[in-house]
């Protein structure tokens, strides 16, 4: 599932490593020295509470087939869980499945891990499994992950501690889609009890995770406490409680400045140079799957023409945006799947070495100059949507626009609200009088095939332009049907290459994790937080 940005497992230890590395920019203003932390130091004392701030209007609704914001998936991360959980480096493992076989192509027969229960202690049975996967392919639950579900035929409770997946054909991706909360299991007693209550604040949810939902009132802080029964003893939380405050821009600066929160994921860029000088807390960056694009909007017209949407890719110094703007904290993209999909893979290295083979992400204005012309595009006016108040696309448009006039094209910027944007993604009529719009969002599990189909494929729907290449479009379906790992990375390369040409999405940047604690705390995760129990992480450092 791709999130656009709007206004575990035995494996998870608290021993893993800290891995880190150091991301290199070239000289700005406003750049900061950026080491990039996949955990951040170890915390080994208990703490009783910890207040977190989130950049998000407060959640509609805590139903994980509902779920599709950032902001919401910060706390049910630490409440629910699934049969598979991403873990800091963005690698799959199972969870309360313990293990799992292909019987053959088309059925997929998973195996229950024993003792895991629901916070009101109730076991988990095959039963709650069937229901919760179920429910993503069930039109009235309205689920936004049905798409990770297309191919499944049914769920059934095939044993006393098993479940049997069948599919209408193989499903590479699957078990990757639903270590993501398409595939948090919840209680069907519980959920079927509250009716269209489950996941609102009048019923709440019941689910397994280390922490379980403590209160829920609109306009407070929201309050998670530790389970106690918690199955995974390595994840025990150190933390008894965390509350949660949803906070805008500036009050979640003023919030953090003034010691009222503890930490917060995705702060603002351009308060990271004052919040790095807080002798209280500090700074980490993380490796992300952010992207930050330029979609085109229609069919028809300049968008729909692949030379203009390579000169737009090619007119613009990336490396001098990332260094301005983003203060060097994050990196240029040459497509619109970010490096760190790769992290996890056991096919890392294929994955990589094609990134690398897709030549610089250098600026190029000769090259853009030839394309707009071979366009017959000279001299056209090229209307970008942005959103009010967003600075960073703000900046970039401006960019843009200044460097599109050496190569021929008009860009004129249009500035609107979140409701204006969102309703771009749905309304065809709407987008008819913009021609792209920066787009700023994540991947939140490494289906990297099914990601590319989303965009490239044919009637998708994050395919506005109508594109179609029948070469990329072939290899990515049967990259999603292959049985071995190593053929579906093979068919995504090939795939890849077909349509990077053509830059269905026009590749920015890929911003860093930007995260805050003040000294008090430790030992979270500082780039992958959505689709794991980070909180579970967090001790005291005194």
């Amino acid at each position: 599932m791709i999130f656009f940005k709007r206004s575990a497992a035995a494996a998870l230890t608290l021993t893993m490593a800290l891995t880190a590395c150091s991301a290199s920019t070239n000289s700005g203003a406003n750049r900061v020295n950026v080491v990039l932390t996949t955990l951040t130091p170890g915390a080994s004392g208990p703490i009783d509470k910890v207040r977190w701030g989130v950049l998000s209007s407060e959640p509609t609704s805590f139903d994980p087939v509902k779920v599709d914001a950032a902001g919401t998936a910060t706390v049910l991360s630490n409440l629910c869980e699934g049969l598979m959980q991403v873990q800091p480096d963005f690698s799959v493992e199972p969870n309360i499945a313990e293990s799992y076989k292909w019987a053959d192509p088309k059925t997929l027969v998973i195996s229950l891990r024993p003792g895991v229960t629901f916070w009101n202690g109730d076991p988990v049975t095959p039963d709650d499994v069937a229901y919760s996967l179920k429910r993503n392919m069930d039109p009235a639950n309205e689920p936004i992950n049905a798409a990770d579900y297309a191919k499944i035929k049914n769920v059934v409770a095939s044993g006393k501690s098993q479940v049997t997946v069948t599919f209408t054909e193989h499903d590479s991706q699957f078990l990757d889609a639903i270590a993501a909360l398409a595939g948090a299991i919840v209680s069907k007693s519980f959920a079927e009890s509250a009716g269209a209550d489950f996941g609102t604040p009048k019923a709440g949810i019941m689910c397994t995770g280390p922490f379980k939902l403590t209160s829920w009132k609109t306009g407070e802080p929201i309050k998670i406490s530790v389970n106690k029964s918690y199955w995974n003893k390595a994840l025990t939380p150190k933390a008894k409680s965390v509350d949660f405050l949803y906070l805008d821009e500036a009050r979640l600066v003023t919030a953090i400045q003034s010691g009222e929160v503890d930490g917060a994921y995705e702060i603002p860029v351009s308060a990271v140079p004052a919040l790095r000088r807080l002798s209280e807390g500090n700074v980490y960056f993380g490796p992300s799957t952010k992207f930050l694009v330029l979609g085109g909007l229609s069919p028809r017209g300049i968008s729909a023409k692949p030379e203009v949407r390579r000169a737009l890719d090619l007119v613009l110094d990336k490396q001098a945006f990332v260094n301005s703007t983003l203060f060097g904290i994050g990196q240029p993209l040459k497509t619109f799947i970010p490096p760190y999909m790769f992290a996890g893979s056991p096919e890392r290295r294929t994955y990589e070495k094609a990134y690398e083979d897709l030549g610089s992400d250098k600026q190029d204005v000769e090259t853009a100059r030839r394309l707009v012309k071979d366009a017959g595009a000279a001299g056209q006016k090229v209307r970008i949507a942005t959103t009010a108040g967003n600075q960073v696309q703000l900046q970039l448009v401006t960019l843009l626009q200044a460097a599109a006039k050496e190569i021929g094209l008009n860009v004129e910027i249009a500035q609107l609200s979140d409701t204006e944007i969102l309703n771009l993604f749905f309304d065809a009529k709407a987008r008819e009088q913009y021609d792209f719009q920066v787009v700023e969002g994540y991947y939140n599990v490494p289906t990297i095939p099914s990601m590319a189909s989303s965009i490239v494929l044919p009637h998708s729907y994050a395919n506005m332009i109508g594109y179609d290449n029948p070469e990329a479009t072939k290899d990515l379906k049967e990259a999603m049907s292959a049985q071995s790992p190593q053929k579906a990375a093979d068919l995504f390369v090939s795939a890849q290459k077909a349509y990077h040409e053509d830059r269905p999405l026009i590749p920015i940047a890929n911003p860093y994790q930007r995260l805050y604690m003040s000294k008090r705390i430790g030992g979270v995760p500082a780039g992958e937080y959505t689709n794991l129990p980070w909180a579970a992480f967090i001790g005291a450092t005194e």
